[in-house]
């Protein structure tokens, strides 16, 4: 990623795109080769599966999912959850 005298950035090949799915990496590495430029390293960030990843560390990580259904921003969706479906959009993911 490109440097600033501001602020320091993590440097490309210190961040890591992790996906379920061999099909989604590639579907990532092409999004990110689109949109790199020569100040902007996208293309030298490693994408890959969990399994690819394991005992392995980066700065960065991103963690890519994937949904089956259609979202539309901004109208609640229906979940699944252990007591039915829920009636709002409450889609969480914590992290350490």
């Amino acid at each position: 990623m490109k440097r600033n005298e501001e602020q320091d950035w993590v440097p490309s090949e210190q961040i890591g795109v992790i996906t379920p799915y061999r099909a989604q990496v590639f579907h990532v590495q092409q999004l990110l080769a689109k949109k790199s430029t020569p100040e902007i390293r996208l293309r030298d960030i490693e994408v890959n599966t969990v399994d690819q990843y394991q005992g392995r560390e980066m700065d960065v990580i991103i963690c890519t999912l994937v949904r089956s259904k259609p979202f539309v921003v901004g109208q609640p969706q229906q979940m699944p959850s252990e007591s039915g479906t829920r009636s709002e959009d409450e889609r969480n993911l914590n992290g350490v």
